[in-house]
């Protein structure tokens, strides 16, 4: 999780980062619908343990994918997005 994890600005990395990438293969991304995937994971975890361990990451990256830009570029493909709200309450 550490490797992928932005602890800074939340959410999922796609990729590690290469230093020998070029072009399209060197921009890092973060996928909505795997940011969406891992705040179901991390919520589903959390409850399955009885812990909070995960809660910051949880928050962090639905704040991510929760951005309105993020949101408007679905259109109204959000329903594993709402599935991951669901999940987090």
């Amino acid at each position: 999780m550490r490797a992928l994890y932005d602890a800074q600005g939340g959410g999922f990395w796609a990729s590690t980062p290469d230093p020998n990438a070029v072009g399209a293969f060197a921009v890092r991304r973060k996928p909505f619908e795997d940011d969406v995937m891992a705040v179901r994971f991390l919520a589903l975890l959390d409850r399955v343990t009885s812990t909070r361990e995960h809660a910051d990451a949880t928050l962090r990256t639905l704040a991510v994918v929760t951005r309105p830009d993020a949101v408007d570029a679905r259109g109204r493909m959000v329903g594993d997005l709402l599935l991951a709200l669901d999940d987090v309450r």
